[in-house]
Order: C-alpha cells, then sequence, then structure tokens
C-alpha cells in the first residue's frame, strides 16, 4: 500500500512539475516584443561595429541560448535524480548497482547542479557589474575552489 502512495505521489509531482514548465515557457513566450523592421540605422556603420563571426551574432547559437534546450536538460536531471532517489530509498536497483553507487551517483548529479547553480550566479552577476567574461570566469572559479577547500579543511577538522 505504501508503494502504491508512493508511486501515485511522484506521478503527481511529475505532471505538476511539467504543467510549471508548461507555464513558465507559455509566460515567457508572451512577454517578448513586438517586432519591428531593421532599418538602416540599425547596420554596422563602421569595420569597427562588424561582427567577427557569425557565430557570435547569427541567430542559431545553440541549444544553451533556447530555453527549450534549458529545460530538456533540466527534465533529464530531474529524472535522474528522481529515479535515483527512488531507487536509493526502495533498494530496488537493477543487477549489479548497488546502494552506495547509486547514492554517489546522486551526490555527483546534486554536486554538480550545487556548483554549476553558483557558478552561473557569480557568473552573470559580475557580467552585470561591467566585468568582462575572462574576468567573471576566474572570480567564479576561483571562489568554488575556495568553497572546495574549506569542504575539505571542514571535513578534515571536523571528521578526523
Amino acid at each position: 500500500m505504501i508503494v502504491t502512495t508512493n508511486l501515485a505521489s511522484a506521478v503527481l509531482m511529475g505532471v505538476f512539475l511539467v504543467a510549471v514548465v508548461g507555464v513558465v515557457i507559455r509566460l515567457r513566450a508572451n512577454r517578448g516584443e513586438p517586432t519591428r523592421q531593421a532599418t538602416v540605422a540599425d547596420l554596422p556603420q563602421t569595420a569597427v561595429e562588424t561582427p567577427r563571426s557569425t557565430a557570435e551574432s547569427g541567430p542559431d547559437v545553440g541549444s544553451s541560448a533556447t530555453p527549450i534546450g534549458w529545460v530538456i536538460g533540466f527534465l533529464g536531471l530531474v529524472a535522474i535524480a528522481g529515479g535515483g532517489a527512488v531507487a536509493f530509498i526502495a533498494g530496488n536497483a537493477p543487477s549489479g548497482i548497488g546502494p552506495q553507487a547509486i547514492g554517489a551517483v546522486l551526490v555527483v548529479v546534486l554536486g554538480g547542479l550545487l556548483c554549476s547553480y553558483l557558478f552561473s550566479g557569480i557568473y552573470l552577476s559580475l557580467r552585470s557589474h561591467g566585468r568582462k567574461s575572462a574576468e567573471a570566469t576566474g572570480v567564479a572559479l576561483w571562489l568554488l575552489g575556495l568553497l572546495v577547500v574549506v569542504v575539505i579543511a571542514t571535513r578534515l577538522v571536523f571528521l578526523a
């Protein structure tokens, strides 16, 4: 009975997650500005203003620039983390995979999510305050490295 309740709860949360993502995508599409026709004033006037490559200014930048790419990546990570958590708690791991391996995968996935969240937050904050890309990347990596050193030092002091 408990397994059925947990399964029903997981399915309802999945449906809720998909509904929230759908609403966010629709609201984002509605916030777009009305399109206007390009004029001569929009074109670059000198060689300095001319873009260096089409990759920098082209409309097809890649999956990281589209919201659907982020949504698919997020849903993939949710599926991995959710499936791993269910397998870890229920103990119904596939043959040959122990709970320690599933726990390690969960720690790696959640640690990666935390690090990417911190990195992107620091990077975007510095970029919005006028710093260049190299500076923002350097500071974000330096702070993540400092966080790793603090975690290791804390473990050595309190778990030794």
